[in-house]
């Protein structure tokens, strides 16, 4: 089993590419997968991939620790993404992480890479711990499907009409529906690349953004009427509880983007979205910042992480306490001051 953060050595991307290539054209079963509670671009990657690697002719698994969020349904392929350890059926000549700043972050699917020959780590978070044997990360990239993007384009491999609408669903996914700051020139380019692919973008965000049935609109009215805030209005924390989840008739997980509603408050510097683990081991943290507070920092104590305006962790604690640890810990931190540098 080869040294995962060791084995290998950094090369150019062209290069890398062409080792994944390579990898690829080797391997006869061939595992997918992601960090734990896959987002649009965990999910958006996954299925890219899986995509072109069964046009080549692999067997392919796509696996993850938790089930993909209900809004990404509408995606090809998006019913082959298995929980673990479903489809965990090794062994696999090759391991692909996608989106993954680390094996742990894949949860219960590590094990899988750990005793596979042969691991492939695409990324784009600057975070990332190097594992692998073969590495493609880019940390200027606005999500991994743009780093997946550019490596299909350096292998001069097709990206059919299914690959560019889950590659668009990374995007539109990770840079806040192209709204946040790492919405570069490159991001956009790599869009109309998509575009051009086949990507309707009116089409992809009335799936994405404006699909919603009646119990879900519920559960959004009802978790935005909980948020509260803290530290003279530069914390905004909203809470997702079983008890709306029962009222509504919707679960929280069929949502993405509740954590939009508290950051968008006027003078908001980091907001959060709090909800309870299914096993009452805890409060699962989504978290944002809109300035330049590092939530990947803030997230990283409590074994989570992510970006600097963007980033997830577990807090083992009930809701109620979960809340005063985390407004604590901003706190703690160096929250800057309304309207100005810290």
């Amino acid at each position: 089993m080869p040294n995962m953060c060791q084995a290998g050595a950094d090369a150019a991307p062209a290069a890398a590419s062409r080792a994944l290539e390579s990898a690829i054209g080797k391997a006869r079963r061939i595992l997918v997968s992601s960090h734990v509670r896959p987002d649009g671009d965990a999910i958006g990657s996954q299925l890219a991939m899986l995509h072109d690697l069964r046009a080549r002719g692999k067997e392919v698994r796509v696996v993850d620790d938790a089930p993909p969020q209900a809004i990404y349904r509408f995606l090809e392929g998006f019913p082959d993404i298995r929980r673990a350890p479903d489809g965990l059926d090794g062994p696999f000549d090759l391991a692909i992480a996608l989106d993954c700043q680390g094996l742990d972050r894949l949860g219960s699917v590590a094990e899988a890479f750990r005793a596979c020959p042969e691991v492939a780590n695409l990324d784009h978070h600057a975070s990332n711990d190097r594992f692998g044997t073969i590495r493609i990360v880019e940390p200027d990239a606005a999500a991994t499907a743009e780093v997946l993007f550019r490596h299909f384009s350096s292998a001069g491999r097709p990206v059919t009409e299914a690959m560019a609408k889950a590659l668009w669903a990374g995007l539109a996914s990770d840079t806040g529906r192209f709204l946040h700051s790492n919405t570069s020139a490159s991001c956009l380019e790599t869009a109309a690349a998509l575009v051009r692919a086949g990507v309707s973008p009116g089409e992809m965000g009335n799936r994405l953004y404006r699909d919603f049935t009646f119990p879900q609109m519920r559960l959004q009215s009802l978790a935005a009427s909980s948020i509260r805030l803290h530290l003279g209005g530069r914390v905004a924390i909203l809470r997702a509880t079983e008890a709306m989840e029962r009222e509504s008739g919707a679960r929280y997980e069929e949502l993405a983007d509740l954590v939009e509603f508290p950051r968008s408050i006027r003078g908001v510097e980091v907001a959060a979205v709090l909800s309870p683990l299914r096993d009452g081991s805890g409060t699962r943290a989504s978290l944002r910042s809109n300035r330049i507070f590092d939530v990947d920092a803030l997230a990283r104590p409590f074994k989570g992480g992510g970006h600097r305006h963007a980033a997830g962790c577990t807090i083992e604690s009930p809701m109620d306490e979960a809340e005063g640890i985390l407004v604590r810990a901003i706190e703690a931190a160096g929250l800057p001051p309304a309207g100005g540098a810290p």
